[in-house]
């Protein structure tokens, strides 16, 4: 049961991120290492600690608690795109919805969602943009669901996911509940099965 492209699903599989409530953690749960995955296709870049952590908003199992060292960490998120060059179900020009919860271990920390094409994680080789509305991210001590709507891009032929990466992350946080969707709202998180996602 879907409605239009560009409103997104009625039911079913909204979410276009695997293991968006970070349910899978089966490379370990504690890493210093940048470039690594802790959490099933979560990687994390620069110095500093990632790891799973039991503070989550209700609903929800693990967060991951990213833990800053020295340089500003990031991280990122794939959706495999179903050939090269090929975006279905996206279509250029209409809307996408990302949302994510997130909070700081203490004070405020701003960080910067972005989305785009690439070829592979962390190559900018044919990078394309997605064009991009919402508000500033801001973290405090309390758990807030963030959301960002973007305008769909023309997709290069060579590239082979969209990367969503939040950025500029230079305090103690903790996210979890990713969710990618067709359409400009942000509807409540799907929540899916462990076997699911796994």
């Amino acid at each position: 049961n879907t409605t239009s492209i560009n409103s997104g699903q009625a039911s079913g599989r909204k979410n276009l991120i695997i293991n968006g409530a970070m349910q899978v953690w089966q490379r370990g749960t504690s890493t210093t290492s940048s470039g690594a995955y802790q959490a099933d296709r979560f990687w994390v870049v620069n110095q500093g600690t990632y790891a799973r952590d039991n503070s989550t908003p209700n609903g929800f199992q693990y967060s991951v608690k990213l833990t800053h060292s020295s340089s500003d960490m990031a991280i990122g998120i794939p959706i495999e795109l179903p050939a090269t060059g090929n975006a279905s179900p996206l279509v250029s020009g209409n809307t996408f919805t990302v949302s994510f919860y997130g909070k700081a271990d203490s004070g405020t920390e701003d960080v910067n969602l972005l989305c785009r094409y690439r070829n592979s994680k962390f190559s900018s080789t044919n990078q394309v943009d997605f064009t991009g509305t919402g508000q500033t991210f801001t973290l405090t001590t309390s758990w807030q669901r963030f959301t960002k709507t973007f305008t769909i891009p023309t997709i290069n032929a060579n590239n082979t996911i969209i990367s969503i990466e939040i950025e500029g992350i230079g305090a103690t946080v903790y996210l979890t509940g990713f969710q990618a969707e067709l359409g400009s709202v942000a509807t409540d998180f799907e929540h899916r099965s462990y076997g699911d996602e796994l």
